[in-house]
C-alpha cells in the first residue's frame, strides 16, 4: 500500500508542477525511489533489476535530451526513478506510450498553433507509467 501512495502521489505531484512551473522538484524523484525500495523490499522487484532498469531508462533519456534538447534534466531523472520502481519490461512499455502520446499531443498543437512549442511530459509520464504499471500488476 505504500508504494502505491508513494508511486502514483510523486507522479501526481511532478505531472501537476511540471505543468504549472515546467519544472520537477526533487523531492518527486526521491518518492519513486522509495516506492522501488518498497518493491524491493516487499519481494516484488529484484534490486538488480531496478537497478538496470534505472540506468538503461535513465541513460536513453541522457542521450535523447542531449541529440535534440526536447527535454529537461527533470524529466530524465523522473523517467529514470520511475523506472526504478517498477522494473525494466514496465518501463520500456510505460516509456513507448507516454513518448508516443507526448509526440501526437505535441503535432497536434503545432497543427493547431501554427509554431513548435515544448509541452511538459510528467503528465505523460503519469499516464504511461500508472496505466502500464497498474495493467500489468
Amino acid at each position: 500500500m505504500l508504494f502505491h501512495g508513494l508511486f502514483l502521489g510523486s507522479l501526481i505531484w511532478a505531472a501537476l508542477s511540471d505543468l504549472k512551473r515546467r519544472e520537477i522538484p526533487n523531492l518527486c524523484c526521491l518518492g519513486l525511489l522509495l516506492a522501488g525500495f518498497c518493491r524491493i523490499q516487499e519481494g516484488r522487484l529484484a534490486l538488480d533489476e531496478a537497478v538496470v532498469s534505472l540506468l538503461a531508462i535513465g541513460l536513453l533519456m541522457l542521450a535523447c535530451s542531449l541529440w535534440r534538447d526536447s527535454m529537461g534534466g527533470g524529466d530524465v531523472k523522473l523517467a529514470a526513478c520511475a523506472s526504478f520502481a517498477v522494473g525494466l519490461v514496465p518501463s520500456i512499455h510505460a516509456m513507448t506510450a507516454s513518448i508516443g502520446a507526448a509526440v501526437i499531443v505535441g503535432l497536434l498543437m503545432m497543427l493547431i498553433r501554427g509554431k513548435k512549442g515544448g509541452i511538459p511530459l510528467a503528465p505523460f509520464f503519469l499516464t504511461g507509467y500508472a496505466i502500464i504499471f497498474y495493467c500489468e500488476v
